[in-house]
């Protein structure tokens, strides 16, 4: 990051250009922050608000405030006419506020406090350079992606179905699993077991890659078959995202909820 270096002893001639400098420096920096999740130096970001509602004759948006280039813009409310077939992106708008209007000796009064804003601007088709509103995205969403977090993912087809055992009619279970932002798996859905008479290796399906532990773990689950009696199985999950239940028996609805969430690789 640049600084202008302020710790030096003595007569500095401060210069308009030193302003420009520190400008520059945030600027580049915020811009150096969205680059981590993949934004591209002219990519709009929303940092608030912003939202869009869609009524019977006009498109509304809400205040906010969205980062342009790396530059963050105070977004005023906005109503444009709803037109069909017409798309909407992000412009800067430049103003000046009065208040620093400067009397320059060469070339007069000009004004110095510009105050960039953003605002939308729609059309049949987007300009060079600009992206679709709706591609814009938040600061959660960024980080959501950046870490791989998805919502709810239904394990692979073919990796076994919702049921194990001789009985005649599976269960839908939807077995699914997603990652929270802190990095962590959580497991749902339920597994068919019936009528396992003879200890039985059972799988769950495989995690895809960015869901795995770094190594194997081993879970113990309970079945309360009443209540004062109840079985204990081992869940193994696999470094390479393999899911099975070691050695089952009997007749239940094997709840993946019930395992605890663990940290993916």
């Amino acid at each position: 990051m640049k600084h202008l270096i302020t710790t030096i002893t003595g007569y500095h001639p401060l210069a308009i250009t030193d302003l420009g400098f520190i400008q520059e420096a945030f600027t580049e920096a915020f811009k150096g922050v969205l680059s981590t999740y993949g934004v591209a130096n002219n990519e709009a970001v929303i940092l608030s608000g912003c939202e869009k509602t869609v009524g019977a004759t006009d498109i509304t948006f809400s205040e906010g405030w969205v980062s342009i280039g790396g530059e963050v813009c105070f977004f005023p409310a906005q109503v444009i006419p709803l037109v069909p077939g017409e798309v909407q992106w992000f412009v800067k708008n430049q103003a000046f506020d009065p208040e620093g209007t400067v009397n320059y000796q060469t070339s007069g009064p000009q004004q110095t406090y510009e105050v960039i804003t953003a605002q939308i601007s729609s059309g049949v088709s987007i300009p060079n350079g600009f992206f679709d509103f709706l591609d814009a995205k938040n600061v959660y969403q960024l980080i959501r992606e950046g870490v791989n977090y998805l919502d709810w993912v239904t394990f692979p087809d073919g990796d076994d179905d919702d049921f194990y055992g001789t009985g005649n009619t599976p269960l839908p279970a939807f077995r699914r699993y997603y990652k929270d932002i802190d990095g962590f798996v959580h497991l749902k859905g339920e597994k068919i077991v019936d009528d396992v008479t003879v200890p039985t290796d059972i799988p769950f399906g495989q995690l895809d890659p960015g869901f795995r532990p770094p190594d194997t773990l081993e879970f113990v689950y309970t079945h309360y078959v009443s209540n004062v009696s109840a079985n204990f199985f081992r869940v193994r999950v696999e470094s390479n995202g393999i899911i099975t239940a070691l050695q089952v028996t009997g007749n239940f609805a094997f709840k993946l909820h019930d395992l605890p969430s663990f940290r993916a690789q």
